[in-house]
């Protein structure tokens, strides 16, 4: 997905020591939170994602900006680190989240605090109609956040606004998009990217064009911010080491929704 606004990519290791990941931190200049499902009450995932999300949170604080994409999982992962619930409970706290018919669904946007939003600013407004009236952003979650419980949750909303909200399949509203108010972090319950990459015949995913358009005009933006972010690795070696192109992806699609996949060896003994 970033490669496609002209970023490289550098994986995150779940299973480096907290050192190892302050290190590639101050090396590279935003973080993408991917989708997908992994128990956050048990995973490195979330005890990884909740280092990087605090160093983030220095960095911005401090005057260096440093951007946060967090999709689906992502946002959950986030939203429980600001709202101070932990992960206990993982996203099955419902304090935080509750029930959603939003698997494999495809919805509308509805636009709030459009005229502050740094994750819209620039997308054209034919693009936002195009959003407001069109069901092309793909859901695949059965847990939300209503904006009922984001306004209850001073840690959440203080750190961030609602974007976008959306509809599931039994009309119960839910927040699709939530933005930093001061910090360029951007939290998506829907995954713009799949109208770009995914083609599994069992997914509803719109590929309009201006899908494929609106998708990519997002993370245009993100990497223009990612570019504001003076990071960079000590030596070109170590640069080289750290990126993605020295793994291969494998096709999966017969197999499962996804078209290829990445598989990367973990030691749950390392840390």
């Amino acid at each position: 997905m970033v490669e496609s606004a002209g970023a490289r990519v550098a994986p995150i290791f779940i299973d480096r020591t907290p050192k190892e990941i302050e290190k590639l931190f101050y090396s590279i200049n935003g973080v993408v939170f991917p989708g997908g499902h992994v128990m956050l009450n048990v995973s490195r995932y979330a005890t990884v994602g909740k280092q990087i999300f605090e160093l983030a949170l220095k960095s911005n604080r401090e005057g260096r900006v440093f951007p946060i994409w967090a999709e689906c999982l992502g946002l959950e992962i986030i939203s429980l680190i600001a709202s101070g619930y932990g992960f206990a409970k993982g996203q099955y706290d419902e304090r935080l989240l509750t029930s959603n018919d939003a698997r494999n669904f495809s919805t509308t946007l509805n636009f709030h605090n459009l005229e502050t939003s740094t994750f819209f600013k620039n997308t054209p407004r034919r693009f936002i109609h195009y959003m407001e009236n069109t069901p092309f952003a793909y859901n695949n979650h059965d847990k939300g956040i209503s904006p009922q419980t984001y306004r209850k949750i001073k840690g959440l909303y203080s750190l961030f606004r609602i974007t976008t909200t959306s509809y599931d399949r039994e009309g119960v509203e839910f927040i699709s998009t939530l933005e930093g108010r001061r910090y360029p972090f951007f939290l998506l319950h829907w995954h713009p990217s799949k109208a770009q990459f995914e083609w599994s015949r069992v997914l509803n995913i719109f590929h309009s064009a201006k899908a494929v358009a609106i998708s990519q005009s997002l993370i245009n933006g993100f990497v223009n911010l990612a570019s504001l972010n003076d990071h960079k690795f000590a030596s070109i070696q170590e640069e080289d080491d750290a990126l993605i192109y020295k793994y291969t992806t494998t096709y999966t699609e017969p197999l499962g929704t996804s078209m290829q996949m990445y598989f990367f060896k973990y030691d749950p003994n390392a840390v």
